[in-house]
């Protein structure tokens, strides 16, 4: 729990997740069996709606310069509400509580433990080029390397 508490360990776990994404598939759903609105858009009943983390993750309204990893902006601007990669609702992700704990101990543990310097890698290398359920980066790239210090 005390991991938890700390503001740039939980800002630094939340942009991962904005940049990772986890899917590119959309999340569809039904709209239920009454017309809903939504500002000028209406819906008939049974429409199947649906929704990108992706494209969620990188919304300009949402996030300002949205290819640069910024921890901090977890610490202004942008808020718990803002991580789109677990879903939401009752459909959301039932192992999202797990997965924060395994993303808070694994990542402590190991800026704890090493110092890492990104190598050779740029933001091209996790651009998700394709969509096949994951995101995939270009053929060539070789993923992000690191040298461990």
């Amino acid at each position: 729990a005390k991991l938890e508490t700390l503001p740039c360990l939980t800002a630094a776990i939340r942009e991962a997740l904005r940049m990772g994404y986890g899917t590119t598939s959309r999340f569809i759903r039904v709209a239920p069996e009454v017309t809903m609105q939504y500002k000028n858009y209406v819906f008939p009943p049974r429409t199947a709606i649906s929704m990108s983390a992706m494209l969620l993750c990188q919304h300009p309204d949402v996030f300002e310069d949205l290819h640069t990893f910024n921890p901090e902006r977890w610490l202004g601007k942008n808020q718990p509400a803002d991580v789109y990669v677990f879903g939401r609702g009752s459909r959301m992700c039932a192992g999202q509580n797990l997965a924060y704990t395994e993303l808070y101990l694994a990542l402590a543990t190991i800026v704890r433990r090493f110092t890492l310097n990104l190598f050779e890698t740029d933001y091209s290398d996790i651009e998700a080029v394709c969509d096949a359920v994951f995101p995939m980066p270009k053929a060539d790239t070789k993923g992000v390397r690191v040298l461990v210090l």
